[in-house]
């Protein structure tokens, strides 16, 4: 759910196991180790988004639990139990202490990591974190969502919006997209929420950055500023002229946000 362009070659496509199964792990870049968690709509692709942060951090970017190339994990049934899943990936990877980025789902687990572990994470980024519970200004219901309903909740271009929807997808790409969704309601339940979260953002550690997009639709601006109020000492930034799919629409500028804060 992004329209970001795929790049076909990075550095390294890494096959890590770890108790269950396989995790698929893209890795490229030279510098600080950096885990990028990602969103509920990409896995199993590496962007120019990654690239860009590639330039400065060696990125390992895991497909999540029944995304991309990684194994289904069947048994990984809440959040609790993926942060013990990549817990186990970094011990397996050999990664001691990472920078650590996460984008709408993937900063939901970045946070719950954070929480769970601080002393494995220097700094971090959330992109548009999803995870809060609000029942008056709920997390928009992706997983109840059309395809002509979602992309126009993702993206703030309407321009965007329409080209991606004149493109239909393939049959794999229905396939993966429908075999990560269920990935995702085994992990996640009915919505991206766990109502514990907010109270528990003041045990992170992290010194921590996050990000929201202005005209978000999925994750309700009231989220980001409630996360950047909850976690101690968290700067947030606001990116214009665009929707919940950040580097989307705005990959310079979102890329120098994840950089900046990292260097």
């Amino acid at each position: 759910m992004d329209d970001t362009q795929t790049l076909t070659n990075p550095e390294r496509l890494l096959h890590v196991p770890v108790p269950g199964g396989t995790v698929a792990c893209f890795r490229s870049g030279s510098g600080h180790p950096m885990l990028y968690l990602h969103s509920a709509g990409d896995g199993g692709t590496w962007t120019e988004f990654h690239q860009q942060l590639a330039a400065q951090s060696t990125v390992f970017a895991p497909d999540h639990p029944g995304f991309g190339n990684s194994d289904d994990f069947t048994a990984i049934t809440s959040m609790d139990r993926l942060v013990d899943h990549y817990l186990a990936f970094l011990d397996a990877a050999r990664l001691d202490v990472v920078d650590l980025v996460g984008t709408s789902f993937g900063g939901w687990t970045a946070a719950a990591l954070a929480i769970r572990s601080p002393a494995r994470f220097r700094r971090m980024v959330l992109l548009a974190p999803a995870g809060l519970y609000d029942a008056e200004d709920p997390i928009a219901d992706i997983l109840s969502m059309a395809p002509d309903e979602l992309i126009p909740a993702l993206y703030h271009d309407d321009e965007l919006v329409r080209s991606i929807l004149a493109t239909p997808p393939t049959e794999d790409q229905v396939a993966g997209v429908t075999r990560a969704m269920a990935a995702l309601r085994r992990i996640a339940g009915p919505r991206l929420e766990q109502p514990d979260l907010e109270g528990r953002l003041s045990q992170v550690r992290t010194p921590t950055r996050i990000v929201a997009a202005m005209h978000d639709r999925i994750v309700p601006p009231s989220h980001t500023r409630r996360y950047a109020a909850a976690v101690p000492g968290a700067e947030l930034m606001v990116v214009k002229d665009c929707g919940h799919s950040l580097y989307g629409e705005q990959l310079d500028a979102v890329a120098e946000a994840v950089t900046t804060f990292l260097a």
